[in-house]
């Protein structure tokens, strides 16, 4: 077979040139398909989670989903009324509400991972949280705040600030406790929201209830 010509040299380059665009171009739809993915898909994954996925009622089942993301010490009357879980190859998520037994107070404990999240995209656990925990705490009470304070405990190999909130029902000057904190670490994306009739709710319960979530040394 005779070598090729000095003629034939751009032809043999061409194809080579070819395949390596192609490769270009294939790595660029699969970054441009993975972001979509998280930033369109998943978001309806997990709305998905909040409105169709393994739910439970019973209150000793109820506790046994809120206690796979925290022990959990209720205050006193509070018990159990839904949860939701899911976990799947995308993300994984528990969401549990507990209601006092006179209809005097409500809590919400929720927790989201995404498994796969490109950078930048790391914000999406806690907006679609916040969107879960809003779907099962629906009504929650503008307070006239008369009093805060916060205490940060140590929760998931990071720290959780609980900001602690003393006031009246702007609605029915109901006077009314408030305990919210939000987390976002390796473990994902973590809220609890408590609000209750300060008559109903006493400052030891929430030391208790603040305690067992505490990461242990």
């Amino acid at each position: 077979m005779n070598p090729p010509e000095l003629g034939d040299t751009q032809a043999l380059k061409t194809p080579a040139r070819r395949r390596t665009l192609q490769s270009r171009l294939t790595m660029i739809f699969a970054v441009v398909s993975t972001a979509v993915l998280v930033c369109c898909c998943v978001p309806l994954l997990v709305l998905q989670f909040a409105f169709g996925p393994d739910e439970v009622k019973e209150p000793a089942q109820v506790l046994a989903v809120a206690q796979k993301i925290a022990p959990l010490v209720l205050p006193a009357k509070f018990q159990g009324t839904l949860a939701r879980s899911a976990d799947n190859s995308l993300f994984q998520a528990a969401i549990a509400r507990f209601d006092h037994s006179e209809r005097r107070g409500r809590m919400v404990i929720g927790q989201l991972q995404i498994k796969i999240k490109p950078p930048g995209t790391e914000d999406q656990e806690s907006i679609q949280l916040q969107q879960a925990v809003d779907g099962l705490f629906p009504g929650l009470r503008l307070l006239d705040v008369k009093q805060t304070r916060e205490k940060t405990l140590k929760f998931h190999g990071g720290k959780v600030t609980f900001e602690i909130i003393e006031g009246e029902d702007r609605a029915s000057t109901t006077r009314l406790k408030q305990v919210s904190g939000t987390f976002t670490g390796p473990a994902g994306a973590f809220q609890l929201i408590l609000q209750a009739e300060s008559d109903h709710l006493t400052d030891e319960a929430i030391e208790a209830l603040l305690q067992s979530l505490a990461e242990q040394a």
